[in-house]
């Protein structure tokens, strides 16, 4: 099991007994036979109530906090909702300040060890090597079914010289018919910790399942809501917020590193800081995966409102790493 997904026990997930034939704590359907489902839907209930009293949240602060409806909060507690989402899992997970042994606990206590993933990927929690494996599927999804023609992001640093939050817009075009989704890989580095990453999608975009991988990679699904169909494209729009994700030991100066696939995108980034936090320089690396291929390195100056701006286009296809520190 990889080092993101694993941690003991802790007792604030070790939900009580569910009570046969109490149907507020989602343990017994109609007839009174109390399932394995039914047991562990009560268990996660009470988890996620204990969770957020520690925190001090009420049910509609937490709804706030986590942007949800305050009748999604109570229906989790009450264990009638049966299989949540699992974004709506993890923001309640980023809001209440779960470490990620404790994420992969609640997630686990809600969805089952061995619950299915995205679509057809079949990507459970547990094993290191499954999700290993489902990675790699997600990557070859993407150079398969899809062509990204630019990426634009927008990222904000903070006084705290961290980058807090980072949009992204994505122009992607299908290369075959039936294309209904995009999967996101977050790889941040060993400063953040990938699971309190919180993703928000813009516009009528759908954010499907999210995963920790091995060595603290993210992955989550951007779904089309309609199928694209060969040579049809779509711009997506989505925010990746790192506020709450930095590992408390984590240096203040950091570098922060995203990724694009396949084809030959035109990549533009706009880096703001915050005024009475700037840096003397900024420095900007290019990485094609490949080792034969070169890498470039670039020292960046600021304009006159405290950004700076990237543009470059790619010389050749496949996976590349862009990362910026300062």
């Amino acid at each position: 099991m990889p080092a993101t997904l694993r941690g003991r026990r802790s007792s604030r997930f070790r939900g009580g007994r569910p009570v046969r034939g109490c149907p507020d704590g989602g343990a017994a359907e109609e007839g009174g036979s109390v399932t394995s489902s039914d047991a562990r839907r009560a268990s996660a209930a009470l988890a996620l109530r204990t969770a957020r009293l520690a925190a001090g949240y009420t049910q509609a602060q937490l709804a706030e906090a986590t942007d949800l409806h305050e009748r999604s909060i109570r229906g989790l507690e009450l264990g009638k909702i049966a299989s949540p989402r699992l974004d709506t899992l993890d923001r309640i997970a980023s809001a209440v300040g779960m470490t990620v042994s404790e994420r992969d606990l609640f997630m686990t206590a809600w969805r089952g060890p061995q619950a299915p993933g995205i679509d057809t990927l079949d990507a459970p929690f547990g094993s290191g090597k499954v999700l290993a494996d489902f990675l790699r599927r997600a990557i070859q999804h993407n150079k398969d079914s899809l062509f990204k023609v630019a990426t634009m992001q927008q990222a904000t640093v903070g006084r705290d010289r961290r980058v807090h939050r980072v949009r992204t817009s994505e122009a992607l075009v299908a290369r075959k018919d039936a294309v209904q989704q995009s999967y996101i890989i977050l790889n941040p580095g060993a400063d953040v910790d990938a699971g309190r990453i919180r993703i928000r999608g813009y516009g009528s975009l759908r954010l499907g399942e999210q995963y920790l991988c091995e060595n603290d990679i993210k992955v989550f699904a951007i779904e089309f809501g309609s199928p694209l169909q060969k040579g049809e494209s779509r711009v997506v729009h989505y925010e990746c917020d790192f506020v709450d994700a930095y590992r408390s030991d984590a240096p203040l100066t950091t570098r922060v590193g995203l990724g694009f696939f396949q084809s030959r995108p035109t990549y533009s980034l706009s880096v703001t800081f915050d005024p009475k936090a700037l840096p003397a320089s900024v420095r900007q690396e290019f990485q094609p995966t490949s080792t034969s291929a070169p890498r470039y390195t670039k020292e960046l100056r600021l304009d006159p409102f405290h950004a700076t701006h990237i543009s470059l286009q790619s010389p050749r296809a496949g996976a590349h790493l862009i990362a910026w520190s300062w």
